[in-house]
């Protein structure tokens, strides 16, 4: 599947993350993509409690809207075993993943950084695709 986003985080702070989720089989299981305002990425997986399996800071250069209310393009292409992650077009990061999370729903996500505090996102448009051989 090929989960096509323009999202942004409209309220929050630097901790906060927004992103997608594909393969979702359990309300706890699921993979997800999340960048926070300030350009920090992961990939996580969620089998009750998140599991970070590639992430780090996207370099200045990277193209990444940084900030609240930025919007910024996310993909994630999920094909076999393997996640890639893409921001504004752009390949940022790849993980292989188990059979636990080989289908399921997909979608957009907030997660909160830290406790208390309001937060929002927003999703402008989503497309979600069959990636063919």
């Amino acid at each position: 599947v090929i989960v096509d986003a323009v999202l942004s985080l409209e309220q929050g702070g630097d901790h906060d993350g927004y992103g997608l989720f594909v393969r979702q089989s359990t309300a706890d299981r699921y993979a997800a993509f999340i960048a926070s305002p300030t350009g920090a990425a992961s990939i996580l997986l969620l089998d009750d409690a998140p599991l970070q399996v590639a992430g780090g800071e996207m370099p200045e250069s990277f193209p990444f809207n940084r900030g609240l209310g930025a919007r910024n393009r996310f993909s994630i292409v999920a094909c076999g075993p393997m996640l890639v992650a893409f921001v504004n077009g752009v390949a940022l990061t790849a993980a292989n993943v188990d059979d636990r999370y080989a289908e399921g729903f997909a979608g957009a996500l907030l997660v909160p950084g830290e406790s208390g505090g309001e937060r929002s996102a927003a999703l402008d448009w989503v497309q979600v695709r069959a990636a063919l051989p």
